[in-house]
């Protein structure tokens, strides 16, 4: 059974803002079945090389790989076999320019196996997924991560990658300008308002379990939103800025 630690406590929920993130799609094709996994590399302020809990990782139990099934884990070298969190938070240093290395472990014995990912966030100057056997940029593997590339290869002999990413959080303050954005009213009842989020920033409304039950693009500075289902309580607004940074927020629905 998948045990999983508190996620956030409500007090702690705006420390999501300025976290940077490169979600990245992992599917070991063997013939006509797949199975896909992700994994989410990330930097934020008060991120960490432990379990940082306050902003989204989670702990999942050690298990034994079963045969044939590709798995995804992203801790230092390890005898055992674990998927540490979908999540992988490191520490974000701001107003600096610095790079951290993510490790992938994953094994696998058939097929072909794919890794792709989304647009890279603008505090990122670069980034790249490359082997742990040599030193980069000499690696065997080493391909740069950009909008509509992609990384494929049938040697099951590598079981493990690394991704280097170089962060450029220069033009950033201790402040979040998304944090300045307001939602009210709150409590709300089947509509509310995000007002002064930038345009053209992306929205998930997820509740306490972590469920999405709405989402969408913020279209002008005083931005309505309608949720005609879901029950009374809390939930929590997760907004993107434009410049790749996540804010948290929560709500509560009568």
């Amino acid at each position: 059974m998948i045990r999983y630690i508190a996620l956030v406590v409500m007090c702690t929920l705006t420390s999501y803002a300025q976290r940077i993130e490169i979600p990245l799609g992992f599917v070991n094709n063997v013939g006509d079945q797949s199975k896909t996994y992700g994994i989410t590399f990330a930097a934020h302020p008060q991120g960490s090389n432990e379990l940082d809990s306050a902003l989204g990782e989670k702990e999942i139990p050690s298990l034994p790989p079963p045969a044939g099934v590709f798995i995804v884990y992203s801790i230092p070298p390890s005898a055992e076999y674990m998927w540490l969190s979908p999540i992988d938070v490191r520490k974000l240093e701001i107003g600096k320019q610095h790079m951290v290395e993510y490790t992938i472990g994953m094994t696998w014995n058939a097929g072909k196996l794919d890794v792709s990912w989304g647009p890279i966030p603008n505090l990122i100057d670069s980034a790249y997924l490359v082997d742990v056997v040599s030193d980069f940029p000499n690696n065997f593997i080493k391909v740069k991560l950009e909008p509509g590339k992609s990384y494929s290869t049938i040697n099951t002999a590598i079981t493990k990658l690394k991704v280097m990413v170089w962060y450029n959080a220069t033009s950033l303050s201790v402040q979040n300008t998304e944090e300045e954005f307001k939602l009210y009213p709150n409590p709300f009842d089947e509509q509310f308002v995000i007002d002064g989020a930038s345009v053209g920033a992306s929205y998930d409304i997820v509740d306490v379990a972590g469920t999405t039950v709405a989402s969408g693009v913020v279209e002008r500075t005083r931005h309505d939103v309608s949720t005609a289902d879901g029950a009374p309580g809390l939930y929590i607004l997760r907004l993107r800025g434009t410049d790749g940074s996540v804010t948290m927020k929560k709500l509560l629905r009568k």
